[in-house]
């Protein structure tokens, strides 16, 4: 007499990657039996739902063609079953707890680095689950074939791409940000902020996230350190860029006076040095500094003041004059200039007078000698205009007697 009982196993860790599997929307998984389980080489792979996950029967390489869920199946000696959960992102959360408190391109700021990883997380719809790209601490079964981006939308004050292999594809979702130092153009932001992209190119779809930090700069003055001035000159504005928390102090206000500026329409600090009037002597090294109390960053300036006897007062005075003698005299030469010219423009308007043609015995007019029947008779008297004024006739005598050109006139 034999005695059989049923005992129910679960063989689903036979399979690897283990069940049940997640896999990003266009992913793959390379499904295999582990190396004790000895499958015969009729083992075949097969799929539920192949407009879910597609696999191929003899290799079982799988691909996640749509979201949803179904069975992977290998028959073999005996049968076994994994099941593939295929998901699309949802939601991007960055690892804040590992992220920095603070960006600064001040490289003696305590918190200055030459790069920053921040690294992000990629979820489905359950917060608990995560697409992991480097699948299981190096398990390379899975491939989410996840399109990982991130830039920077502070382009002037910081540079930011995802973290990429040898290859140039992206390695995992971290995102590497660069501050920049050297010149700066406009004053800084309060903060700055990435924009992270993840999702699939052949699909396409993407999620974006847009992620915010505090920012430190360090400001740069468009100026020499040593400032000179005189009496013509008692003033000189300079532009300060980089920093919004700008601070100045003089060491001797009597002698310099020193203002900050500013100015909205171009994002930028104009710092103001000047001379007072009282000042009628010259002086040299007085000393004024510009700090940033957030960094500590501290910039020191020299000016000297070389004052040639008379009062700028003066100068200023006879420049102004100067100029305005300049002003008419330009004004002069611009009205003769204009009268000689309109006096040119009428004068080749006028009309060109007629002069009277010179008489000569050559072309003189024919005299009127009216025809009879037995031959000329004498002329009446007729009146010709006069050469010389048109609108009076002269009279010209004619006859038998009249001799061509003694009596015409």
């Amino acid at each position: 007499e034999y005695i059989f009982d049923a005992i129910k196993v679960h063989v689903t860790s036979v399979i690897e990657p283990a069940s049940p599997v997640l896999v990003h929307v266009g992913g793959t998984v390379q499904f295999k039996t582990k190396s004790n389980f000895s499958s015969s080489e009729r083992a075949i792979w097969s799929s539920e739902d192949s407009e879910i996950f597609l696999v191929n029967h003899d290799t079982g390489m799988g691909q996640c063609k749509k979201e949803g869920s179904t069975n992977i199946h290998i028959n073999d000696t005996i049968h076994l079953t994994s099941m593939v959960t295929c998901e699309k992102i949802k939601h991007i959360s960055a690892d804040l707890a590992n992220a920095p408190k603070v960006l600064t391109n001040f490289e003696k700021h305590p918190h200055y680095m030459s790069q920053y990883r921040i690294q992000f997380h990629l979820y489905p719809e359950n917060n608990n689950l995560e697409f992991l790209q480097d699948q299981l601490k190096g398990y390379s079964l899975i491939s989410h074939n996840i399109h990982f981006e991130c830039r920077s939308l502070n382009p002037d004050w910081i540079t930011a791409k995802a973290e990429e292999d040898d290859n140039g594809r992206t390695k995992s979702s971290t995102c590497i940000i660069y501050p920049k130092g050297g010149y700066i153009s406009e004053s800084p932001p309060a903060t700055v902020s990435i924009q992270v992209s993840a999702g699939s190119k052949e699909l396409p779809y993407f999620v974006e996230e847009v992620i915010s930090f505090p920012f430190v700069s360090t400001f740069k003055a468009h100026s020499i350190k040593d400032i000179t001035l005189t009496n013509n000159f008692r003033s000189k504005i300079f532009k300060v860029t980089g920093s919004a928390e700008l601070k100045l102090w003089v060491e001797d206000p009597s002698l310099i006076d020193v203002k900050r500026m500013y100015l909205e329409s171009e994002k930028v600090t104009e710092v103001q040095v000047s001379v007072p009037r009282e000042i009628i002597h010259s002086f040299k090294n007085s000393k004024f500094h510009l700090e940033n109390s957030v960094t500590g960053q501290k910039e020191h300036f020299t000016v000297s003041y070389t004052h040639d006897g008379g009062s700028g007062e003066e100068n200023e005075t006879k420049g102004t004059t100067n100029w305005h003698l300049m002003e008419i005299l330009t004004v002069l030469v611009l009205i003769i200039t204009l009268f000689i010219l309109a006096k040119f423009i009428l004068k080749s308007r006028e009309p060109v007078q007629d002069y009277p043609v010179r008489r000569y015995p050559g072309n003189l007019p024919p005299q009127y000698t009216p025809r009879g029947a037995y031959g000329p008779q004498n002329p009446q008297r007729r009146d010709y205009p006069s050469p010389v004024n048109p609108s009076k006739p002269r009279p010209v005598i004619g006859g038998s007697n009249a001799m061509p050109g003694r009596d015409a006139y």
